[in-house]
Protein backbone atom coordinates (compact mmCIF):
# COMPACT_ATOMS: atom_id res chain seq x y z
CA UNK A 1 0.00 0.00 0.00
CA UNK A 2 1.41 3.16 -1.48
CA UNK A 3 0.54 6.89 -1.67
CA UNK A 4 2.38 10.38 -1.38
CA UNK A 5 -0.56 11.84 -0.07
CA UNK A 6 -0.75 9.44 2.73
CA UNK A 7 2.65 10.89 3.74
CA UNK A 8 0.90 14.42 3.86
CA UNK A 9 -2.08 13.57 5.72
CA UNK A 10 0.48 11.87 8.24
CA UNK A 11 1.87 15.01 8.66
CA UNK A 12 -0.93 17.08 9.23
CA UNK A 13 -1.81 14.34 11.72
CA UNK A 14 1.29 15.21 13.52
CA UNK A 15 0.75 18.83 13.85
CA UNK A 16 -3.19 18.09 15.43
CA UNK A 17 -1.43 18.13 18.74
CA UNK A 18 0.46 21.52 18.46
CA UNK A 19 -2.76 23.32 17.98
CA UNK A 20 -4.33 21.53 20.54
CA UNK A 21 -1.88 23.68 22.87
CA UNK A 22 -3.44 26.99 24.56
CA UNK A 23 -1.84 30.05 23.15
CA UNK A 24 0.39 31.34 24.68
CA UNK A 25 1.41 28.18 25.81
CA UNK A 26 1.34 27.42 29.74
CA UNK A 27 5.19 28.27 31.57
CA UNK A 28 6.45 27.04 34.27
CA UNK A 29 5.72 28.79 37.20
CA UNK A 30 9.13 30.44 37.66
CA UNK A 31 9.31 31.22 33.66
CA UNK A 32 11.20 27.75 32.19
CA UNK A 33 11.47 24.06 33.83
CA UNK A 34 13.93 21.79 33.43
CA UNK A 35 12.98 17.91 31.79
CA UNK A 36 14.08 15.65 34.65
CA UNK A 37 12.71 12.95 33.06
CA UNK A 38 10.82 11.27 29.71
CA UNK A 39 6.64 11.28 29.43
CA UNK A 40 4.48 9.51 31.77
CA UNK A 41 4.87 6.30 31.07
CA UNK A 42 7.66 6.21 28.69
CA UNK A 43 10.65 4.16 30.37
CA UNK A 44 9.33 5.59 33.90
CA UNK A 45 12.81 5.16 36.20
CA UNK A 46 14.81 2.82 34.42
CA UNK A 47 18.05 1.61 35.59
CA UNK A 48 21.09 1.85 33.18
CA UNK A 49 20.87 -1.88 32.65
CA UNK A 50 17.08 -1.61 32.10
CA UNK A 51 17.57 1.12 29.24
CA UNK A 52 20.24 -0.84 27.59
CA UNK A 53 17.76 -4.08 27.38
CA UNK A 54 14.92 -1.98 25.78
CA UNK A 55 17.50 -0.38 23.24
CA UNK A 56 18.28 -3.92 22.23
CA UNK A 57 14.91 -5.67 22.61
CA UNK A 58 13.01 -2.35 20.33
CA UNK A 59 15.55 -3.88 17.32
CA UNK A 60 14.81 -7.46 17.95
CA UNK A 61 10.90 -6.57 18.18
CA UNK A 62 10.62 -4.90 15.15
CA UNK A 63 12.86 -7.39 13.48
CA UNK A 64 10.19 -9.55 14.50
CA UNK A 65 7.17 -7.85 13.34
CA UNK A 66 9.44 -7.60 9.51
CA UNK A 67 9.08 -11.55 9.61
CA UNK A 68 13.09 -11.61 10.22
CA UNK A 69 13.53 -12.32 14.07
CA UNK A 70 12.24 -14.50 16.62
CA UNK A 71 11.21 -11.78 19.00
CA UNK A 72 12.61 -9.50 21.51
CA UNK A 73 13.70 -10.62 25.51
CA UNK A 74 13.39 -8.21 27.59
CA UNK A 75 15.01 -10.18 30.30
CA UNK A 76 18.25 -8.65 32.33
CA UNK A 77 21.06 -9.09 30.88
CA UNK A 78 24.69 -8.62 31.57
CA UNK A 79 26.96 -5.82 29.57
CA UNK A 80 28.39 -8.94 27.18
CA UNK A 81 25.21 -9.88 26.11
CA UNK A 82 24.02 -6.57 25.09
CA UNK A 83 27.03 -6.16 23.42
CA UNK A 84 26.96 -9.32 21.59
CA UNK A 85 23.08 -8.97 20.53
CA UNK A 86 23.57 -5.36 19.96
CA UNK A 87 25.90 -6.36 17.13
CA UNK A 88 23.28 -8.88 15.92
CA UNK A 89 20.29 -7.23 15.90
CA UNK A 90 21.97 -3.85 15.15
CA UNK A 91 23.10 -4.66 11.77
CA UNK A 92 19.94 -6.71 10.75
CA UNK A 93 17.66 -3.94 11.87
CA UNK A 94 20.40 -1.41 9.57
CA UNK A 95 19.99 -4.00 7.08
CA UNK A 96 16.60 -4.35 6.90
CA UNK A 97 15.86 -0.20 6.47
CA UNK A 98 18.45 -0.25 3.88
CA UNK A 99 16.45 -2.89 1.73
CA UNK A 100 13.02 -1.09 2.89
CA UNK A 101 14.25 2.47 1.73
CA UNK A 102 16.17 1.09 -1.80
CA UNK A 103 12.94 -1.21 -2.56
CA UNK A 104 10.38 2.06 -2.23
CA UNK A 105 8.63 0.24 1.21
CA UNK A 106 8.53 3.10 3.61
CA UNK A 107 4.85 2.82 3.19
CA UNK A 108 3.72 -0.51 3.21
CA UNK A 109 1.72 -1.40 6.09
CA UNK A 110 3.03 -4.22 8.45
CA UNK A 111 0.70 -6.16 11.32
CA UNK A 112 2.55 -6.07 15.07
CA UNK A 113 0.68 -9.59 15.96
CA UNK A 114 3.16 -8.75 19.53
CA UNK A 115 0.42 -6.04 20.21
CA UNK A 116 -2.17 -7.17 22.27
CA UNK A 117 -4.62 -6.55 19.78
CA UNK A 118 -2.75 -6.82 16.88
CA UNK A 119 -1.93 -3.12 15.46
CA UNK A 120 -1.14 -2.02 11.74
CA UNK A 121 1.83 -0.11 11.31
CA UNK A 122 4.03 1.25 8.56
CA UNK A 123 7.81 0.61 7.60
CA UNK A 124 8.65 4.12 7.85
CA UNK A 125 6.14 4.74 11.17
CA UNK A 126 8.46 1.60 12.91
CA UNK A 127 11.71 3.61 11.76
CA UNK A 128 10.57 6.68 12.96
CA UNK A 129 10.12 4.64 16.25
CA UNK A 130 13.03 3.11 16.82
CA UNK A 131 15.46 6.18 16.60
CA UNK A 132 12.69 8.42 18.52
CA UNK A 133 13.00 6.06 21.26
CA UNK A 134 16.85 5.13 20.90
CA UNK A 135 17.68 9.09 21.24
CA UNK A 136 15.46 9.08 24.43
CA UNK A 137 16.90 6.48 25.69
CA UNK A 138 20.00 7.01 24.68
CA UNK A 139 19.87 10.72 26.45
CA UNK A 140 18.64 9.01 29.29
CA UNK A 141 21.75 6.68 29.91
CA UNK A 142 23.94 9.47 29.04
CA UNK A 143 22.17 11.98 31.88
CA UNK A 144 22.67 8.39 34.29
CA UNK A 145 26.13 7.79 33.92
CA UNK A 146 27.18 11.82 33.69
CA UNK A 147 25.34 11.75 37.57
CA UNK A 148 27.69 8.83 38.02
CA UNK A 149 31.09 10.63 37.19
CA UNK A 150 31.33 9.16 33.89
CA UNK A 151 31.80 12.70 31.91
CA UNK A 152 33.45 11.29 28.72
CA UNK A 153 31.28 10.18 26.86
CA UNK A 154 29.95 13.69 24.94
CA UNK A 155 26.26 14.66 24.01
CA UNK A 156 25.34 11.45 22.75
CA UNK A 157 25.07 12.53 19.28
CA UNK A 158 25.29 10.46 16.26
CA UNK A 159 26.79 12.75 13.76
CA UNK A 160 30.32 11.99 15.55
CA UNK A 161 29.82 8.54 15.26
CA UNK A 162 29.49 8.38 11.17
CA UNK A 163 31.89 9.35 9.48
CA UNK A 164 30.61 12.46 6.82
Amino acid sequence: MRSGDRRQDRWCDLRRPLRQVPRPAPRHPRGSGAVSRGPEGVDDNPSLRQLGVLLVAQEERWLAVAGEGSGPSYEDADVADLQRRHGIAGARFRSLVGRLIEEGRLDDVVLDTLCDPPKEYTFGGIIAHVLNFAAHRRSLALGALASAGVIDLGNGDPRTWVAA
